[in-house]
Order: C-alpha cells, then sequence, then structure tokens
C-alpha cells in the first residue's frame, strides 16, 4: 500500500513538472504574438490609428484618423526607432506623410514655389456631368470651293495661317471666265448697235421716210439687247468679279479667320464641286454634349428658369476650365443611345479649345447647399488616393486624405477631409508629394 501511494505522488510530480514547462514555453509566445513587430507597426499604423478614431466618434468613417486633430497630438509625441519626433526625422517622418519645407522647396530663384491659403465655404451646385466634342461654331466656318472651272496659277496662304476678311487665297485662271467676260463685252457692243439703230428709225420716222413697222422692230431689238447685257452682267456677278478684267479670277475669305484645312496646290485643274480651302473663326467654338433621357427633364427645368452654364474640361488642358453656356437643345433623340444632343457654345480667345477634341462638361443646374472648396492645384494623387497637405508648424505639412467633388471654375469641392479655415499648400503641392515619394524610395529605414 505504501509503494502504491509513493507510486502515484511520483507520478502527480512528473505530470505537474511537464504542465509547468509547457506553461512557461507557451506564455511567451503568446507575448510574442501579442507585440507587433516595428514594421508591422509601421504598416499597419494608419488603420490601427483609424480604427481608434472611429471608437472615439470621429466624425469621418473613412480614413478617420488622418481628419482626426488628436492623431496630429499623437504624432507629435511619437517618437521613432531614431530616438527622435517621427514629425522631424528626416528618415522616417515620410511614414506618417510629414513635409519638412526646404530652402530648395520653398524658392526658386527669389520666386516662391510654395504658397498656402485657407479652406472656403462655398455652394455647391447641382449639375449633370457629360461627356461631349469639341466642333466648329457652323456660324463661323466657311468651306471655299471655286465657282467656276479653272486652273490654280497661285496659292497665297497654306493651312495654319490667320487671314483677315477679304484677304486673297488663290488665283484662278478660267476659260470659262474668258467667255464670260467676252460675252459681256459682246452684250454691251450690240446695246449700243440697237440704241444707235432705234435712234435712227426714230429720225426717218419723224420725217416721214421710215414705217411704224421699222421703228417698232428697232425698239424691240433694243429691249433685247438691254435684257441681253443684264444677263451677262448677271452672271459676272453670280460668280463674284467685275465687270471689267480678263479670264482671272482671285479667290478671297469671306471672313477673318484660321485656314484650317487646304486642298489646292498650284497648277491643279479645279472645278465648282472641289472644296480647296476651310477658314474657320476659333474665337467660339461649340461643345456638343448628350444627355441621357433619365436627365433630360431637369434640364430642360432648369433651361425654363434661365440661361444654363457649363464648364468644359478637355485632357489637353487638366487644369483649365472653360465656361460657356448652353444654347440649345435638340428636339429629337438618337434612337441608338437614348440621348439628346445639347450645344454648349465657349469663348476660345485663345483657340486652345480646338475641333474633335473629347471633353468633360458639367451643366450647372442650380445651387444644393453648401460644400468647402480648394483651388483644384491643391489636391494630389498617388494611385486612387487624393489628398492635400496641412499645414502644422512653420514650414511643415502634414498629408491628409480627402474625398473630392465637383469641380467650380478653378476650384474643387471637398466633401471629406478639411474643416472650414484651416491652412492647406494651394500652390506647390506636387513639389511636397515628389518630396515624400523621393525619402520614401531612399530611406534607410524602410523595411
Amino acid at each position: 500500500m505504501t509503494s502504491y501511494v509513493a507510486w502515484v505522488a511520483a507520478l502527480g510530480i512528473i505530470l505537474c513538472a511537464s504542465g509547468c514547462d509547457r506553461d512557461r514555453g507557451a506564455r511567451p509566445r503568446r507575448a510574442e504574438q501579442q507585440v507587433p513587430t516595428r514594421a508591422a507597426e509601421r504598416h499597419g499604423e494608419r488603420h490601427l490609428e483609424a480604427r481608434g478614431s472611429r471608437e472615439h466618434g470621429n466624425e469621418h468613417e473613412e480614413h478617420g484618423a488622418r481628419y482626426d486633430r488628436r492623431l496630429l497630438e499623437r504624432l507629435k509625441t511619437r517618437r521613432c526607432e531614431h530616438r527622435a519626433q517621427i514629425l522631424e526625422c528626416d528618415q522616417c517622418r515620410y511614414e506618417v506623410g510629414a513635409v519638412q519645407l526646404s530652402g530648395a522647396l520653398r524658392d526658386k530663384g527669389g520666386q516662391k514655389l510654395i504658397r498656402i491659403g485657407r479652406v472656403s465655404h462655398t455652394m455647391r451646385r447641382a449639375g449633370l456631368d457629360l461627356t461631349g466634342e469639341v466642333a466648329f461654331d457652323e456660324k463661323r466656318i466657311v468651306h471655299i470651293s471655286p465657282p467656276i472651272e479653272g486652273v490654280a496659277r497661285r496659292v497665297f496662304v497654306t493651312t495654319g495661317d490667320q487671314v483677315r476678311a477679304g484677304a486673297a487665297l488663290v488665283r484662278l485662271d478660267s476659260l470659262f471666265l474668258g467667255r464670260l467676260r467676252s460675252g459681256h463685252l459682246q452684250a454691251r457692243a450690240r446695246l449700243e448697235f440697237a440704241r444707235q439703230n432705234h435712234e435712227r428709225e426714230q429720225r426717218l420716222f419723224k420725217e416721214q421716210i421710215s414705217s411704224a413697222r421699222e421703228k417698232l422692230q428697232t425698239g424691240t431689238a433694243l429691249q433685247e439687247a438691254r435684257i441681253a447685257l443684264e444677263a451677262a452682267r448677271d452672271q459676272l456677278r453670280l460668280i463674284g468679279v467685275s465687270e471689267k478684267g480678263s479670264g482671272r479670277m482671285t479667290l478671297r475669305a469671306p471672313r477673318a479667320g484660321m485656314v484650317v484645312s487646304k486642298h489646292v496646290v498650284p497648277g491643279e485643274h479645279l472645278t465648282p464641286n472641289k472644296e480647296v480651302l476651310t477658314v474657320a473663326d476659333l474665337s467660339v467654338v461649340w461643345v456638343l454634349a448628350s444627355v441621357y433621357e433619365r436627365d433630360l427633364a431637369g434640364l430642360l427645368q432648369a433651361r425654363a428658369a434661365g440661361p444654363l452654364e457649363a464648364q468644359v474640361t478637355v485632357a489637353a488642358f487638366p487644369d483649365r476650365v472653360f465656361p460657356g453656356k448652353v444654347d440649345h437643345v435638340e428636339a429629337t433623340m438618337e434612337e441608338a443611345t437614348r440621348t439628346v444632343k445639347i450645344r454648349v457654345v465657349v469663348p476660345n480667345e485663345k483657340a486652345l479649345l480646338r475641333p474633335g477634341m473629347f471633353a468633360q462638361v458639367e451643366v450647372v443646374l442650380g445651387g444644393a447647399g453648401h460644400a468647402l472648396l480648394v483651388p483644384a492645384q491643391a489636391v494630389v494623387g498617388d494611385g486612387a488616393e487624393r489628398f492635400v497637405f496641412v499645414e502644422i508648424g512653420e514650414d511643415r505639412f502634414l498629408r491628409r486624405d480627402v474625398r473630392p467633388g465637383q469641380t467650380q471654375g478653378q476650384g474643387l469641392e471637398i466633401l471629406e477631409g478639411l474643416e472650414a479655415g484651416e491652412k492647406v499648400v494651394v500652390q506647390g503641392a506636387f513639389l511636397l508629394k515628389s518630396d515624400i515619394l523621393r525619402q520614401k524610395m531612399g530611406a534607410g529605414c524602410a523595411d
């Protein structure tokens, strides 16, 4: 019995020892799992802080930590692996999107590269975002063809030339014109002969030498000669030449503008159905956009209340907004696309908009509440993210994600991410973004 008790006690001691060993081994492993590595902490910092900000009631649900002012306070007290404030460490500050403005970034040749502005309130405008295409103003374009057959002897212009109204474009030699001028001269000679003959018959009739019939015949011939001369003159007027001249005519610009196409060379035989030049005035262009059937009622209702303003942007000038007005809505719908064309008249004094360009058109329908506004160039991007740089101290800025809305003139609405009155970089944000990327790619402590 004693030996049995001793055996049980010994077995209990062995089991207890092995269990304690397992516990001592398991606890450190669990501790290691609970303490993240420095790399994991940096990688997940924004997501963890964003979750914490939402738990504290931050009003912005997406990327909440970057909008929370308490985040800045935490960053000011946080130290990096180099035992420096992370906002001031040149090797680590890029991790949280901080920029310390250097002299090279501040100005160049005495010219300031960075400019600060405040976020302002504006009236948000409801509108339709449409796609369209730039086209010629049909009232400001002319297609020039010769009115008669001929040979181009000299061409005075080429594509891209600016011409004034009445400027010489092409000199043309024409046998047909020569025949018309010859017929005009003959008609004048016949009229003169018929006039003299009729006057002679009138004198003879008074002297009772000639009969009334002969007098009537010469009068009829005179009238026919006048009609023939007037017809010859009309033929010359219809082709735009004077009564005096030879078989040569000059095609002239009917209006001022730019030569946008040219299809003629010296020595070429020309016919009336051949277009040789196109001259267009590009100071005003049309933008033709398509409105879906579901949006037509709102557009027509807004147009009935007054003229509709529109804003046009093109890929060639992404930072430029061209204002215009909707002056026509088509009366028919395109069956294939179920859309209605609208016409936007856009001033184009510098000829930046070129017919054929694709365009984005925002038709402003009216006010719809308030929004925050920053200059469009204040918002920069990295992939799908859009962000600005907020001033946090003298020559110090912090990246902050934003959700942009619609453009308004040179400005851009900010739907989330900023508050009215905050100071942001409104000029030079791209330089700050480049500085962050440069540091990130060359940082020695990046994992």
